[in-house]
């Protein structure tokens, strides 16, 4: 039984120091899961100060706390900061966060939805331009009978009556 008891505190103690909160989580959530991972180590027998518990989560926190991080550990005593009052802190600085992300999201899924139309009249666009419609051709000359630059396409071996050379058309 003790090694069982063991075992469990080794992974408990493996996932609570190895715990980092992911971009997209929300406070609550990564608080949670940290005051779990402390009262599993505690039913195991580990002593483990509530400080201590405050101080990880200041320190595993996503960096969009960073700034909120230094405040509190500037302001705050962090030896009698309870984990309640910390995560009412936390909680209230993620709000407006949360509201700019979400306006974003909005903004790019509007962006998606409009985006198809711009793509199918790219389509026509290329297919018009398949066939020569709408299409102005490579550097000089363009089209029609515009010959460019040069002295153009002779045939060197037609004259005319003066024996001059006349053009090929």
């Amino acid at each position: 039984m003790a090694n069982v008891r063991k075992i469990k505190l080794q992974e408990f103690r493996s996932q609570y120091e190895f715990a980092q909160m992911k971009s997209t989580e929300p406070v609550k959530d990564f608080i949670d899961r940290i005051s779990d991972l402390a009262n599993d180590m505690r039913i195991n027998s580990e002593v483990l100060e509530k400080v201590k518990v405050v101080e990880k989560i200041l320190r595993s926190l996503s960096t969009k706390f960073h700034t909120k991080k230094t405040v509190l550990e500037a302001t705050k005593d962090l030896n009698t900061l309870k984990l309640d009052v910390l995560e009412g802190e936390l909680i209230t600085y993620e709000m407006p966060l949360n509201q700019q992300t979400a306006d974003t999201v909005v903004e790019a899924l509007q962006v998606k939805v409009d985006q198809p139309k711009q793509k199918e009249e790219t389509v026509n666009l290329d297919k018009a331009n398949e066939r020569g419609q709408n299409f102005r051709g490579r550097g000089r000359g363009g089209r029609g009978n515009f010959q460019g630059r040069g002295r153009g396409n002779f045939n060197y071996q037609q004259r005319n009556n003066n024996g001059n050379f006349t053009r090929d058309r």
